[in-house]
């Protein structure tokens, strides 16, 4: 993806309501590539696809479907929480620790960190997510 040069600027996005999808994927990209309509679309997007594949194994006898129908998107939500879960410091692994805080980071970057990048609270207990 080729874009112009800003000049060795670092692009910077306030982040707005829960909006953060947005933000960590335009900071990623260094540009405002994506607005939430963006994601939303994306998200129903999957939201559909995920109905299929589920209609196809309730079809197949592999499971039952009703679960899954009952509830709302997973994506995301009215709030503009989308479900994006990656690790907020390298942004590639999945989150699979936990703080005392409650904040997730991946294995490979939460065990060095002194206090949590999200509420700066000093760290003291590590929970390893399955």
């Amino acid at each position: 993806m080729e874009r112009p040069s800003n000049g060795g600027i670092l692009y910077h996005e306030v982040q707005e309501a829960n909006l953060c999808a947005v933000h960590c994927v335009n900071t990623v990209l260094q540009g405002p590539f994506f607005s939430e309509f963006d994601l939303a679309a994306v998200a129903s997007d999957l939201d559909g696809k995920e109905r299929q594949v589920m209609l196809e194994g309730a079809a197949a006898g592999t499971f039952s479907a009703g679960d899954f129908f009952s509830e709302e998107s997973h994506n995301v939500s009215l709030g503009g929480d989308f479900s994006i879960q990656i690790c907020p410091i390298c942004l590639s692994n999945p989150k699979d620790m936990a703080f005392g805080c409650g904040h997730q980071t991946c294995c490979d970057c939460g065990p060095d960190l002194q206090a949590c990048p999200i509420c700066r609270a000093p760290i003291q207990t590590r929970i390893k997510l399955y």
